[in-house]
This record gives structure tokens, sequence and C-alpha cells, in this order.
């Protein structure tokens, strides 16, 4: 970058740029091909991303441990791609 001063000075200096992506929803999540993770623990249990996305797709809301599955992955993923998960850090620790 390069800037000027009323003077007419001018003077040059480099700028790093950090960019995280942001957090998706649990259905974004299940509508994208590429997961971070090659596989996702929740609860004890180790699930494929096409176990994952199975019980996801099961969701309802005459089961509410579906929908609370399909959010804690979608909170791992997102702290998986980076998404900054320190308002959930205790919650996803606990699953």
């Amino acid at each position: 970058m390069t800037v000027s001063d009323d003077d007419g000075g001018v003077a040059s200096t480099t700028v790093a740029v950090t960019v995280v992506v942001g957090a998706r929803s649990s259905t974004a999540w299940q509508a994208e091909a590429n997961w971070p993770l090659d596989s996702i623990a929740v609860a004890g249990l180790e699930y494929t991303r096409d176990e994952a996305l199975a019980t996801m797709a099961a969701s309802g809301a005459e089961d509410l441990s579906s929908s609370l599955f399909t959010g804690v992955v979608g909170a791992l993923l997102n702290e998986a791609s980076g998404a900054d998960a320190s308002c959930v850090e205790g919650t996803l620790a606990a699953s």
C-alpha cells in the first residue's frame, strides 16, 4: 500500500490481511460437498460424513435429539473451518 502526506512525501508498506470464514448454518453444511473433517465425533460416537448427513436429514420436530445433533455437527464443522467458536466451546467440549 502506498500513501502520501500533505508535504508530498510518499511511503510504502506491506499490509497483512487475515480473512476468517464466517459460520454457516447446519442447512448450508448439509448441502456442502466438501467438509473440513473426514469424520465427526458427537457424544462419544464417530460419524462419517454420510452417516452424519443421514442423521441430520432425519431431524424433525418430533425428535429433538436429531435437531440437537444437527446443531452440534454444524458448530463442529464451523470450528473446523476456522470460524470463531469461543461462544460455544464449552458445549462443543461436552459433546
